[in-house]
């Protein structure tokens, strides 16, 4: 099977990627490096420096571990004498957004907010992705940064059912809201990273075989769904529905009676759990008379305008200029025409193929390694990353957060499992030709490339 693999997973690289991945094997050093990887993760999720403002380190803790990851990581490399690292076709697209939105700062229509907002958002996302992609070099790192999305995931959702249990229903008098700002600062950007890390939860599940872990990480899953349910994030539920979809098209594969009953199981805790409300709250997303907060038509037009925007600026009009065209100085909602508006037909090219790429890769080798998945578990790390990348291409609809930490996480587990994969399947290939080379000697006959 690693034969047959070898051609398709080199051919899905990059040609630099796998030239460099040739010439230099993704190495288990920068241990030092990925500690402040983790532990930027780790204030990005839980942001102790805003809940802790006066405590020294801490107050500054994600700048003080990206600027450790980078100088860290650079030494090391030097140090070694190689090359700064590996530029995949994912940080190549962020780079090209990057570029294109640093260019622009002049021709925006607010410059001052454009500079600013790529010193705030932009730039830290720039430098440590890179670092991140180049440091997931093993699935014990991927797997720790998995934890700890899911950890937050966990830890929001008892949030929201707390807050649901106590009756505290601070938005439209009938929906939760966690006040945990950051990332997480409404409903439905909360409910997005639920909804990526939920298949995330479960690919972590299936891959461990302690049964404790297990049972913790799938009754995490049902909290981070149930979560989304109490949120009546309509973008989340649409979320649900399609990570649901997706990972049945995968996991329920030669398994049908099992996934149709977890399927029914899950739906069953899902309408124990439900609102009241919920049904005419799904029901509005087709009806815009049943939304009585306005929320839906004030989200219409604000993709209208961010629509016009682009047609009207195919440079765009500057990165995070598309609240100047909103209705009420609001952002667009929408992560694609967020990009197309404000970084133009190039910068939204460049985050659409960021996505898609990794989406294409992780089809292919879950294809090819669909039939050894009982006995190679990183089988559902690779279905459980795509369809975590999927919930975000769908949910992202809802949401201006396209500069937010939420999709590139994942996109960085996807080129870390296709290295590692890639690799191993290069080391499989040099140890056939060796054996072949060895048995071709002792008979006595050419080497093998010899008689080629």
């Amino acid at each position: 099977m690693f034969k047959k693999a070898s051609q398709e997973n080199l051919e899905d690289i990059p040609k630099s990627e796998s030239r460099s991945l040739r010439s230099e094997a993704p190495s288990e050093g920068q241990s030092l490096t990925f500690a402040f990887v983790a532990a930027f993760a780790f204030a990005v999720y839980f942001r102790p420096h805003e809940f802790y403002p006066n405590t020294p380190v801490v107050n500054s803790l994600p700048m003080i571990t990206a600027v450790g990851a980078l100088i860290s990581y650079l030494a090391a490399q030097i140090l070694r004498g190689r090359i700064i690292g590996i530029l995949s076709f994912e940080v190549k697209c962020l780079y090209v957004m990057g570029g294109f939105a640093l260019l622009t700062i002049p021709l925006a229509r607010d410059p001052e907010l454009a500079l600013t907002r790529f010193n705030d958002a932009l730039l830290p996302l720039l430098l440590m992705f890179f670092v991140t992609t180049n440091v997931l070099t093993n699935l014990r790192r991927i797997r720790i940064l998995m934890y700890l999305g899911v950890a937050i995931g966990i830890y929001l959702s008892y949030q929201t059912y707390d807050l649901y249990n106590r009756g505290i229903f601070e938005i439209e008098g009938y929906r939760v809201v966690v006040d945990y700002g950051g990332m997480f600062g409404n409903p439905n950007d909360m409910s997005l990273h639920l909804v990526m890390f939920v298949p995330v939860a479960i690919g972590l599940a299936l891959w461990t075989k302690n049964i404790f872990f297990r049972v913790v990480l799938l009754s995490g899953a049902l909290l981070m769904l149930i979560a989304v349910t109490l949120t009546q994030s309509r973008s989340g539920l649409i979320g649900i529905a399609t990570i649901g979809i997706a990972l049945l098209s995968r996991l329920g594969r030669g398994q049908k009676l099992k996934a149709l009953a977890v399927t029914i199981g899950a739906l069953v805790v899902l309408v124990m759990f439900a609102p009241g409300n919920l049904g005419s709250r799904i029901v509005s997303i087709f009806d815009s008379s049943l939304d009585a907060s306005g929320s839906y038509s004030q989200r219409q037009d604000a993709l209208t305008r961010s629509l016009l925007a682009t047609v009207r600026n195919p440079l765009g009009v500057g990165l995070g200029n598309s609240v100047l065209f909103g209705p009420m100085n609001l952002e667009t909602h929408n992560a694609y025409t967020q990009v197309s508006s404000e970084l133009g037909v190039i910068g939204f090219a460049a985050y659409l193929a960021m996505i898609l790429y990794p989406l294409r890769s992780l089809s292919r080798l879950e294809k090819e390694l669909f039939a050894n998945a009982e006995n190679d578990r990183i089988y559902y790390l690779v279905v459980t990353t795509w369809a975590a990348i999927i919930g975000y291409l769908i949910t992202s609809f809802f949401g201006s957060v396209a500069y937010l930490w939420f999709i590139y996480y994942p996109i960085a587990f996807a080129i870390g499992l296709r290295r590692i994969i890639s690799g191993r399947v290069q080391n499989n290939d040099t140890e056939t030709a060796a054996n072949e080379t060895f048995t071709d000697l002792r008979r006595g006959l050419p080497a093998t490339k010899d008689r080629n």
